[in-house]
């Protein structure tokens, strides 16, 4: 009974959550093939633009970022952009984020998919893009000219980058911000 009443109370925060960000909000476990805007649980944090989650069959990558590699090279800041990612997705609402896809939401050069990746910050009160955050703190540059341009929210992503050039953050400078 506990538990039926636990797993309610979590659809009722989601629901809620989804709600507060303006999105219509579908039903858990969609089919790979929909990829529609929904709640997944992430899995598995690739590196610091690449996600896994549960229910999904292909990675999901942050539309319009590019974050320092740890997959096959290993680039400046890359073990600190994949722990933040993994600090700010499993911290803020237990590894639940809201999936957009992108523009162009199917990278076949990679086989994955790519979204703009949502969260519930409890500390803020209010939604927030993973990129944006990523972008802000100089773990990761906006893809402002090449095929995987995101238009969408792009205005939010240049200014987040800006700030972190300005106080030369990490890739902007090496200066943990």
């Amino acid at each position: 009974h506990d538990e039926r009443r636990r797993r309610d109370d979590r659809r009722d925060r989601l629901e809620l959550r989804a709600r507060l960000l303006g999105l219509a909000h579908d039903h858990l476990g969609l089919d790979a093939r929909q990829r529609a805007e929904a709640w997944y649980r992430v899995s598995y944090v690739i590196d610091g633009d690449t996600i896994r989650v549960d229910g999904l069959d292909r990675s999901i990558r942050l539309a319009g970022i590019d974050a320092p590699e740890t997959v096959n090279r290993v680039d400046p800041y890359g073990f600190e952009a994949t722990h933040m990612l993994r600090w700010l997705l499993y911290t803020e609402d237990a590894g639940w984020v809201y999936l957009r896809p992108a523009e162009i939401s199917y990278d076949s050069t990679w086989d994955r998919y790519r979204a703009y990746v949502w969260i519930y910050s409890y500390e803020w009160g209010a939604s927030e893009l993973a990129r944006e955050f990523m972008a802000w703190v100089g773990l990761a540059n906006v893809d402002h000219y090449g095929q995987w341009k995101s238009v969408w929210y792009y205005d939010r992503f240049a200014y987040a980058e800006a700030l972190a050039r300005q106080d030369h953050c990490y890739i902007w400078g090496g200066i943990v911000c």
